[in-house]
Parts: C-alpha cells; structure tokens; sequence
C-alpha cells in the first residue's frame, strides 16, 4: 500500500511538470505619485513603483522610468529621467525612485509617471493661489496600459531651470 502512495504521488508531480504548472514569473508594476507644495511654493513630486506581481524584483537596475509634467496646452513643461530602482521591491513592496522639485506657474497640469515597459499612471492636478500662496488641486487619475506617449525627456531646455532632481 506505502509503494502505491509513493508511486502515485510521483506520478502527480511527473505530471505537473509535464503540463507546464509553473508560476507567475511577468514582472507587474504599477505606478502612483503623491504630490504636495513645500512652504517655498515648489511643487513636489514622489513617484511610486508598487510591485503588484509574485516575483521578487532582486534588480536594483532598469527602470527606464520617466515624469513628464504638461500644462494646460500640453507644452512640455518639466521632465524627469528615472533610469533605476533604488531598492529591491518584495511582491506588495514599493520603491519610491522618484523625487522632483520644481517651481511651476498658478494653472492646470497634466502629470504622467511611469516607464514605458510597465505602463504609467497619469493625473491632472491644477496650483492655486491662496493668500498663503500656492495650493495644489488634484483632479482625475487614470492608469495607462500602453505607454506609446511615455518618451525619454525630449530636451533639458523644456525644464523650469534646475529643477529636475
């Protein structure tokens, strides 16, 4: 009877194997950004990479990751490269590889974050004057898939001066 267990559980894990039971190794992140106005009106941005899939992101290498901040007229006006994770992320874990700063006019925005190989979120968010200066609105979040619009930073010169960190 032990030797029909024995044969039948081997039989089982043959053929496991056999029909490609493997797991989930597509690595799936998703991107958020938390967003304030420091005490010298600079808008501040902190962009997130969740792991939302099952593998163990163990590189601390490519991103590719890249911010983009448009106004209201979708004239580039401030970009960010992210080339790297700056920590291993654990499924459920989160890196925060983006920290920007920059000096942007009272109006409407549109903030898209992501890297083109994992897709991107995109918020529109507008800056306020207030008598205690500049308050930031968020409106409408919405996750991109398909990052065909998410480029590399197209030229230094469209960035606020010295802003991108």
């Amino acid at each position: 009877m032990r030797s029909l267990v024995t044969v039948a559980a081997l039989a089982l894990a043959l053929l496991s194997i056999l029909t490609g039971c493997t797991a989930d190794t597509t690595p799936r992140l998703t991107f958020a950004t938390h967003m304030s106005v420091n005490p010298g009106n600079e808008t501040v941005v902190v962009g997130e990479v969740r792991n939302a899939g099952y593998i163990h992101m163990r590189s601390l290498g490519a991103l590719d990751g890249v911010l983009q901040i448009r106004d209201a007229g979708g004239v580039l006006v401030a970009c960010a490269a992210v080339p790297e994770f700056t920590a291993a992320v654990q499924p459920g874990g989160s890196d925060f590889p983006l920290h920007w700063q920059g000096r942007l006019e009272p109006g409407s925005y549109e903030l898209t974050w992501g890297a083109p190989a994992y897709g991107a979120v995109r918020s529109s968010f507008a800056l306020v004057e207030s008598e205690n200066g500049l308050r930031l609105e968020r409106g409408t979040t919405a996750r991109l898939q398909a990052t065909s619009g998410l480029t590399t930073c197209e030229a230094a010169r469209s960035q606020p001066s010295g802003q991108a960190q």
